[in-house]
């Protein structure tokens, strides 16, 4: 999800920036200064987000094997991941940490729903 997220977001800036004439907004989105940044930060935390709630909505109700794999391959894949540029303590810790966060939020959204009456 997250890649077809990203996708679509560096197609729409391309197909904005070539209607509009101008640079395109995501063009250094490896670099923690930018907005570009943030916006794929954000993305790779919505995409876990919903892969969280997909992960909890169809695992059995008492089960917490599924969504603790997918929080563990979350911090697997954001090790083997592109480091961001520069990489100071905070933008390393707050990139690390927004899969597996967005993960236990996703869970954290089905389950307070599913006890809701």
């Amino acid at each position: 999800m997250s890649t077809v997220l990203t996708g679509l977001a560096l197609f729409l800036d391309n197909a904005v920036s070539v209607a509009f004439e101008r640079q395109p907004f995501l063009i250094d989105m490896e670099d923690a200064g930018t907005k570009a940044w943030f916006l794929m930060l954000s993305i790779k935390f919505l995409s876990a987000c919903v892969a969280g709630c997909v992960t909890v909505r169809f695992s059995p109700l008492r089960s917490n094997r599924a969504w603790m794999t997918l929080l563990i391959l979350a911090v697997a894949s954001s090790i083997f991941a592109q480091f961001p540029q520069p990489a100071s303590a905070a933008v390393l810790v707050i990139w690390m940490a927004s899969a597996p966060l967005g993960v236990l939020c996703g869970w954290l959204l089905v389950r307070r729903s599913a006890l809701l009456p």
